[in-house]
């Protein structure tokens, strides 16, 4: 066998490793296609893992092992001494080693590390070069939110090993829901993690596996990044075992939160490790990913990544989501939940994450890679303007609406945009009053929204305006419409009065505006 066929068995091997048991084998029907050789050596070297009392697990660094797992864990190192540490018991696995609790050996003084360690079996060229490569990362890091490397070293039997910093702590979601953090408070926590990336980034490591499992926060409170396995290094100064520039299409990631470059298996940059922060960000305020990932064949992917338009994050709130887990009761994901968790009410929330935070968010998640942030520090800088109350960069963001035959006869009517304002009411007499000005607009909305030759900005976008005090020019240009509609109601008695006006926004001045007085029953 050549070196280069070893490395695509290796890459496809390890590719394999890191999917659901269910998902492999239409996984590898994918991938080998027709080389009916490649599948058999992919298939033997599975087989040899298997016999040899090992299972093939997907990557779980950081999350604490279930009691299953527990039991299928070998005890062969348990107790034993790596240097100056002893190991007593397994804390987390993945595809290529197993992270161990561990304690001082001696009576210098007590300290608990994690230990991670290359499995047996799994001490390939292509494993070893990736272990070292982590271990050399993590050695030129020095971060108050990155884990850091304590030691390093080899077994008696050859296999590398690194001790680093123990976090005792909770993924970040799980942290956030258990202390029911608010919006403005995990938005804070978000942005100890983004300056972490970013301290990466300076030092020219892409992380490529920002997901929650891989950021842990402590009883303090303070979030810490951690494995760095199939992360990039670009300072080639730094190791002689530094990973190729580039990999074959079968990657080595996390499919929910990679980016649209990365399950296409192009170059990887900065952009890629803002895209799956966005992803964490969409998550962490909404309880809800921004895509329903069901397969993971790479096909399936590309399209789903790279083609499907994210709901809101405002809108996501309002979904219903039901997942099962084997084994355990099914666990239901609804407005009330996602509420409670964010210490407010569905109502509320859908209002906060309304208009900026709707706009930061999507454009971190955007395909497109000139339309991201340009910089981790650049998204963290916007929700740091959100939170003091200032403008945010992000511009609104609508999906390109789906136009007729007839739209693109006619170039005069492509991108016509409206928005339409919550009215504001002049007095109110009753309690349902309060709430008329957003209702008659909403209806509003959902009625234009049906034409196919305008394109209406949904309810979510404008919510922001619901206390009447908005100024119709400004409101416009913050929308990016061409035409703003805005109005006023008045109770006189049974029977209400509406005034409104069309703002054309091209020139700044009303195209049309008009005093139109109906008569209408109170309802």
């Amino acid at each position: 066998m050549t070196p280069e066929r070893w490395k695509k068995v290796e890459e496809v091997f390890e590719a394999v490793l890191q999917r659901p048991p269910e998902d492999r084998t239409a996984f590898l029907d994918s991938v080998c296609a027709n080389d009916i050789t490649l599948r058999n050596q992919v298939d033997t070297l599975l087989l040899s893992l298997e016999r040899a009392g090992r299972s093939v697990e997907s990557p779980a660094f950081g999350i604490p092992l279930t009691d299953t797992m527990v039991g299928q864990t070998s005890p062969s190192v348990i107790g034993k001494r790596l240097g100056s540490y002893r190991i007593e018991r397994e804390i987390g696995r993945g595809g290529m080693g197993s992270v161990y609790l561990a304690v001082r050996a001696d009576d210098e003084y007590k300290k608990r590390v994690a230990i991670k360690l290359i499995k047996r079996g799994m001490d390939t060229d292509f494993i070893v070069r990736r272990f070292r490569n982590e271990r050399q990362i993590l050695a030129s890091l020095d971060h108050p939110h990155i884990a850091r490397l304590l030691d390093g070293g080899t077994t008696d039997d050859g296999l590398p090993y690194f001790v680093m910093e123990y976090v005792d702590g909770h993924p970040i979601y799980r942290y956030c829901d258990d202390h029911q953090l608010t919006i403005r408070e995990r938005l804070k926590l978000f942005r100890e993690v983004c300056a972490a990336v970013h301290y990466a980034h300076e030092n020219l490591v892409i992380h490529r596996d920002l997901k929650p499992t891989n950021i842990l926060v402590t009883a303090a409170g303070v979030p810490k990044l951690l494995d760095f396995g199939i992360a990039k290094l670009l300072n080639t100064d730094l190791s002689s075992q530094v990973m190729d520039p580039t990999t074959a299409a079968v990657r080595m990631m996390t499919p929910e939160y990679a980016s649209p470059e990365q399950v296409r298996g192009e170059t990887i940059s900065a952009a890629s490790d803002v895209y799956s922060l966005g992803v964490l960000l969409y998550e962490l305020l909404t309880d809800h990913r921004p895509y329903r990932i069901k397969s993971h064949l790479p096909d399936d992917l590309v399209r789903i990544v790279c083609e499907v338009e994210p709901d809101l994050p405002s809108v996501a709130v309002n979904l219903i989501e039901v997942f099962t887990v084997e084994g355990r009761e099914p666990i239901e994901i609804t407005p009330d939940t996602v509420s409670k968790a964010r210490s407010t009410t569905p109502e509320q929330l859908r209002r906060e994450l309304s208009g900026s935070l709707d706009n930061i968010v999507l454009k971190a998640i955007r395909k497109e890679i000139p339309k991201r942030y340009s910089s981790v520090e650049e998204l963290s800088a916007d929700i740091r303007r959100y939170l003091e109350g200032h403008p945010v960069s992000a511009p609104s963001y609508f999906p390109s609406p789906i136009q007729s035959e007839a739209d693109t006869a006619d170039p005069s009517t492509a991108g016509r945009s409206l928005a339409v304002l919550p009215f504001q009411v002049l007095r109110v007499e009753e309690k349902a009053d309060e709430f008329l000005g957003m209702g008659l607009a909403d209806a509003i909305i959902t009625k234009l929204s049906n034409l196919q030759r305008i394109m209406v900005r949904p309810t979510s976008a404008v919510v922001k305006y619901f206390d009447g005090t908005h100024n119709i020019l400004a409101a416009g240009q913050e929308l990016n419409v061409e035409y703003v509609l805005d109005g006023r109601i008045q109770r006189a008695g049974d029977r209400l009065r509406l005034t409104v006006q069309l703002v054309r926004m091209r020139d700044g001045n009303p195209l049309w505006a008009a005093m139109r007085r109906g008569q209408f029953l109170s309802t």
